[in-house]
């Protein structure tokens, strides 16, 4: 029999996960997403229905689990392996096989790099004609239209996995990444860099400015300069968070904006675990013994605040 539990979406929408099994250790899971206008009645009908129907279509081959899809797209991608141009290539082959194995919010940075900047650049060649000095080329022009570091990091990891992957499937022998130049960080960059921390005079005024605000921003503006956390780990604190006998909040949720709402996933760095500790300023300890509210969850600007 299936097994069903019920969820809350990014949007707060109730939605329940199915979880069939075929009885021979194989389980898939699905999501089911009542219509807003359904009674509790009409819900529980339809969500049975889709859960035997789940089960039956498991029992019978029509569903495939997870490493039946990724052999799918392997088959897939031996299908195409006569492809030509980079473009071909990275939508028939590489694209599928990211898209079997990668979360949905990744396959959406890939794609918008792809889009914007590589596929442009080296899309209508072949394979066996994308020369080192055009790769060198892309990766200086993303460089001089100012994009952030971080997008030119992007497209040299996707454009080199595209590259190690083809020489895999046999289609190249040797990977022109591997005497493609990166450009180095402009001393542009580097200065502004430099520029963004705060001077001891500037955080002062800060804090004399905050001091005809609301409790809640203080605390929140206190938090941050102290201990130097990101604004959506800031934005995930909870009670549970914050000790007040030592002085120490743990890091356990970092709060992202996202089309609709928000979504929470774990802290950077992800080498620390699921969660770290920050020595936290004792006049942030005073803020929030003061408030009736959580510490920060929720009061960035365009979140909503949780109750007490």
């Amino acid at each position: 029999m299936a097994s069903i539990k019920q969820k809350t979406d990014s949007k707060g929408r109730t939605v329940y996960q199915v979880q069939a099994s075929d009885g021979r250790g194989h389980r898939v899971y699905r999501t089911f997403r009542p219509e807003p206008t359904w009674s509790a009645k009409t819900t529980q009908r339809e969500l049975r229905k889709f859960a035997a129907q789940l089960e039956n279509d498991l029992k019978g081959g029509r569903v495939l689990i997870r490493g039946e899809r990724q052999e799918e797209a392997r088959r897939a991608a031996a299908k195409a392996a006569k492809v030509q141009t980079f473009a071909q290539y990275t939508e028939r082959v590489w694209l599928p096989q990211k898209r079997a194995s990668s979360a949905r919010n990744t396959m959406r940075v890939y794609e918008s790099a792809l889009r914007l900047h590589i596929l442009p650049a080296l899309g209508p060649s072949l394979l066996g004609e994308i020369t080192p000095p055009m790769l060198t080329a892309l990766f200086y022009n993303v460089q001089a239209e100012g994009y952030a570091e971080a997008t030119q990091e992007l497209v040299w990891i996707i454009t080199g996995a595209i590259f190690e992957a083809a020489v895999q499937d046999g289609l190249l022998e040797h990977d022109p990444m591997k005497k493609a130049r990166r450009p180095a960080a402009s001393k542009d960059t580097k200065i502004e860099r430099q520029e963004l921390a705060y001077t001891a005079d500037e955080l002062q005024a800060i804090f004399q400015a905050i001091q005809r605000e609301p409790l809640t921003w203080r605390a929140l503006v206190l938090l941050l300069a102290s201990t130097g956390i990101r604004r959506g780990e800031a934005a995930g604190l909870q009670w549970d968070c914050v000790n007040f006998d030592t002085g120490e909040i743990t890091i356990r949720r970092n709060l992202q904006p996202c089309k609709g709402g928000t979504y929470t996933t774990t802290p950077k760095p992800a080498e620390n675990g699921p969660s770290w500790f920050r020595p936290m300023c004792w006049t942030c300890c005073a803020s929030f013994a003061r408030s009736n509210r959580s510490p920060c969850g929720g009061y960035l600007p365009g979140h909503t605040a949780p109750n007490p």
